[in-house]
């Protein structure tokens, strides 16, 4: 079975790329191509309209580097219920730390293979913190929050989701299919 992935423009309906792939081939696999397609054959694009299951952040990268501006939809956290999400920890950039709701400082610790930065927090600290079972679930209550080199980016995206431009233009992306 094969799959055909098209790349649709404007509001008029154009058809910026095609790429023909086997049928077991996700359409974030083939995204970048369709993108780096349709800027050949139309260098003037400044803008990429997306769904949800594409931002993620070797795309976002990818699209910043070629100075597109990607125009990308709210997620939903994910994690385990109950627990604090990321968001509730606050990135202090001067001193490359997070601060949990706490107030305690989760330090940097390493960077993995894929990019991201890892930063602990103390766990003498946190066994007698009152916020603990919120905090993690880990026998050696030490709390893990990783950050990409590339967050940045996506913090910035996110930021940008909010403007009304984006949002008028979104809007018109939903109203296309």
């Amino acid at each position: 079975m094969l799959i055909l992935h098209i790349l649709p423009g404007n509001e008029n309906g154009f058809i910026l790329a095609i790429l023909v792939t086997p049928g077991n081939v996700h359409d974030t696999q083939v995204a970048i191509n369709l993108v780096k397609q349709s800027k050949r054959a139309f260098p003037i694009i400044k803008r990429v309209v997306a769904d949800a299951g594409y931002k993620n952040l070797k795309f976002v990268h990818f699209l910043t580097h070629l100075k597109l501006y990607p125009i990308l939809p709210y997620t939903a956290p994910h994690g385990v219920k109950g627990m604090f999400r990321k968001k509730y920890f606050v990135y202090d950039d001067y001193f490359d730390c997070y601060l949990c709701p706490n107030n305690q400082p989760l330090l940097f610790s390493t960077v993995t293979r894929d990019g991201y930065r890892t930063y602990k927090s103390n766990p003498k600290l946190c066994m007698s913190c009152p916020l603990l079972e919120n905090f993690t679930l880990s026998a050696t209550h030490q709390k893990v929050v990783t950050r990409h080199v590339w967050a940045d980016l996506m913090d910035e995206l996110e930021h940008q989701r909010h403007t009304a431009l984006n949002r008028e233009i979104y809007k018109k992306k939903k109203t296309n299919h």
